[in-house]
């Protein structure tokens, strides 16, 4: 039977680290090509189509699935719901090094930051609840797998 401290505070911090590395490597790659393809082609179809309807669903969504791969590799609810912030965090972070370089269509007035900035705040809540329900379904994962395991007839020591 899988232990709750594995599933609540992971196996290794190392696994947990890596998780959250990942999803902001993902979440700051895919940011990072919405804005250079709409900086190169701003009105061709790919790009409203990134720009309007992929990012938004990248950044809202991404985090349960990655939760989900978290909790049932053990990596912890403190990693799986860090990676929740992760998509609101790198947003702000583009949007506030894109608007100090200047890098158009990041939002460097100050009225364009502050929408961004709540912008960030939103994508981070939404996440938090995103990986929230990913965290949960990979527990679930993980002691229904291990229940089935245990009432096939195998044995604890088999």
């Amino acid at each position: 039977m899988v232990t709750t401290k594995s599933l609540l505070f992971g196996a290794g911090r190392r696994r947990g680290l890596s998780l959250i590395g990942a999803c902001a490597a993902v979440t700051a790659i895919t940011v990072l090509a919405v804005l250079a393809l709409g900086a190169v082609a701003p009105s061709h179809p790919a790009a409203v189509f990134l720009a309007d309807d992929a990012l938004p669903s990248i950044l809202l969504y991404l985090p349960a699935p990655i939760a989900l791969v978290g909790a049932y590799s053990r990596c912890g609810a403190p990693a799986c719901l860090a990676v929740g912030v992760v998509p609101g965090i790198v947003f702000g972070a583009i949007v506030v090094v894109g608007g100090l370089l200047g890098v158009p269509g990041t939002g460097a007035d100050a009225t364009a930051l502050g929408l961004s900035i709540g912008l960030s705040i939103g994508f981070s809540v939404v996440g938090l609840s995103s990986a929230f329900i990913g965290y949960c379904t990979g527990i679930t994962a993980v002691l229904a797998l291990d229940a089935f395991r245990d009432g096939d007839g195998r044995g604890a020591g088999e």
